[in-house]
């Protein structure tokens, strides 16, 4: 390509297919070209005086480029590959650095053309956006958009100089705060923050101020014009000058008091609620102590007349009674049972090995397994750990699998199979039986409540699927069971899981 100017004409019309935008009228557009084959450069008078050039200085391609530093010239190049290797044209905003060390943002476009599978030349335009008169075009259509997103938006939103004094507000704000938007121009963000919030205010503001903090966004209590406390979302972004010092402040407002005040509520009745709660479990404390000592002293009282007068348990009455107060004692220690389950033990909880607990407990009822036959089948990894209170999983384990046993059917041999999965953030143990059942369409809404019972047996209390439930839940967790009647029954524990499984 020679360097003249009797080159095809580039203009927008070819760069946008015919399109001309009057945004660009004014603009300064220079035309250039590349021709791969013959290793030349064609800039016309106008790039090179963009670029502060004079037009007897010849380029290589090398040194065109050398224009643009560092993101820029990366992104310029890499746009130039991929118009050599794809025939992909491209349109860019960049920044270059003139010859004169001038800072200037350039649109650049780039069209190649390919002969065959080759690109054998790159040809576009070049027009400068550091005119004052595009700049103004810009800043026309910027101040358009904030004013339409200030003005129509549906967040309080206003502008203060750097004293805090608003010079711009919007009605969105004005509602929040019940001014109008002249009683609210001129005001200070001190005239209407809550006196209480003042100094936390202050002192948030002089660090965004400093530039300590990159970051303004607080929640703070304000004073509409009624005097009603508001409760708001602040955040804040600063706007400098050429030179870094701040001008003015940005500010949006989020009405944020219809949350706060339910907030308050949820936290007024859970500060009632635990309070209650812990009125109800010293009552029950004081009371289990006391009928413990009254019951014992009942029962000291019955032994001591049987001691002295054996015969006088002859006498129907005495028999009664001494039955009543050997049911109140056993009733009095279920109650403490039911009331040291209601003492939060969520803080005694230790890793524990899930498989070891459950042979400890099967080793307890060696006896009773021996004496019905009764086939266990365990199967739990042996390094399966869980996250409980040691006396609760113990417990759970016991009540469970004595009662599998328990309730055994004389049909056919017991047999009970222990097993865990997983279901999203539990361990689910499961203990499966072949006993008699339960009804669940019958008995399911008491299952597990106290001194339930569901099947005739002489030492059935009602009492070991309550604490069992009871204990589940004080850990986190839940218990489900499915059952057919004279098919069985399985009990699934939820517990939860140690990270480390």
């Amino acid at each position: 390509m020679n360097e003249s100017e009797d080159m095809n004409p580039v203009s927008w019309g070819n760069v946008d297919g015919g399109k001309s935008s009057p945004s660009y009228s004014d603009v300064v557009m220079g035309s250039w070209d590349i021709d791969l084959v013959n290793e030349t450069i064609y800039w016309s008078k106008e790039t090179y005086a963009i670029h502060e050039l004079s037009q007897d200085v010849k380029l290589t391609l090398e040194e065109a480029f050398s224009f643009f530093e560092g993101d820029q010239l990366e992104i310029l190049q890499e746009h130039f590959q991929i118009a050599l290797v794809s025939n992909e044209r491209y349109d860019l905003f960049v920044e270059l650095t003139t010859a004169k060390k001038n800072k200037k943002w350039v649109r650049v476009v780039g069209i190649p053309v390919f002969e065959g599978k080759e690109c054998v030349r790159i040809y576009g335009l070049i027009h400068d956006f550091s005119d004052t008169r595009i700049r103004e075009n810009i800043n026309k259509k910027q101040k358009e958009v904030f004013e339409k997103i200030f003005y129509e938006g549906s967040t309080g939103m206003g502008v203060s100089d750097v004293t805090g004094r608003f010079i711009m507000v919007n009605q969105s704000l004005c509602k929040i705060f019940g001014y109008s938007e002249t009683e609210l121009i001129g005001k200070s963000f001190r005239d209407i923050t809550h006196p209480d919030d003042l100094e936390k205010s202050v002192a948030s503001i002089k660090k965004f101020y400093s530039g300590e903090i990159k970051d303004f966004k607080i929640e703070k209590r304000y004073l509409s014009k009624s005097g009603s406390v508001i409760y708001g979302l602040l955040s804040a972004s600063m706007i400098n000058d050429h030179v870094g010092n701040p001008l003015f402040f940005v500010v949006q407002v989020t009405d944020i008091t219809i949350r706060v005040e339910a907030e308050k509520k949820i936290q007024s009745l859970l500060d009632v609620t635990s309070d209650q709660n812990k009125r109800l479990l010293n009552f029950a404390h004081i009371v289990s102590h006391n009928l413990r000592s009254h019951s014992g002293n009942l029962t000291m009282l019955m032994d001591l007349i049987k001691e002295q007068n054996p015969n006088i348990f002859a006498n129907e009455i005495v028999t009664y009674i001494n039955k009543a107060v050997i049911d109140l004692s056993e009733t009095i220690s279920n109650l403490n049972e039911v009331v040291q389950v209601h003492t939060d033990r969520r803080n005694d909880l230790e890793i524990l090995n899930l498989k070891s607990y459950i042979d400890k407990v099967l080793s307890v009822l060696t006896g009773t397994i021996l004496e019905t036959h009764c086939k266990v089948v365990v199967n739990v990894s042996e390094d399966l750990k869980v996250k409980y209170n040691p006396a609760y999983l113990d417990s759970v384990l016991l009540n469970l699998i004595s009662n599998a046993i328990k309730y055994r059917s004389d049909e056919r041999i017991p047999e009970i199979n222990i097993f865990t999965e997983e279901k999203g953030t539990f361990l689910v143990l499961n203990v499966k039986d072949n006993g008699l059942g339960i009804d669940l369409e019958m008995y399911g809404d008491a299952l597990f409540g106290m001194y339930k019972t569901f099947h005739v047996n002489k030492d059935s209390r009602g009492i070991g699927l309550f604490l069992t439930k009871n204990q589940v839940e004080a850990m986190g967790g839940k218990i489900e069971v499915e059952s057919e009647v004279n098919k069985g029954s399985i009990f699934k524990v939820y517990l939860s899981k140690h990270e480390e499984n």
